[in-house]
């Protein structure tokens, strides 16, 4: 019975290593992709706030070609 008991300990060992080690990975995952999307709403930003007003003073592609 004590060896059942000791198994039993290692196996929980075991798969509560397992669970950590999944559980760091996941972590890790979640920091990348929060990075990626800060990274992103910054480009968005940049776009929105100070790309647009100058693309506003250039002629459209239109008046470009000539035909307005």
């Amino acid at each position: 019975e004590v060896n059942e008991i000791a198994q039993s300990i290692d196996a929980l060992t075991e798969q509560l290593n397992n669970a950590e080690n999944s559980r760091k990975d996941l972590q890790d995952n979640r920091m990348a992709l929060e990075k990626e999307i800060a990274c992103k709403k910054n480009s968005i930003f940049i776009d929105r706030d100070k790309c647009v007003s100058v693309r506003t003073r250039y002629p459209t592609t239109l008046k470009l070609q000539g035909y307005q």
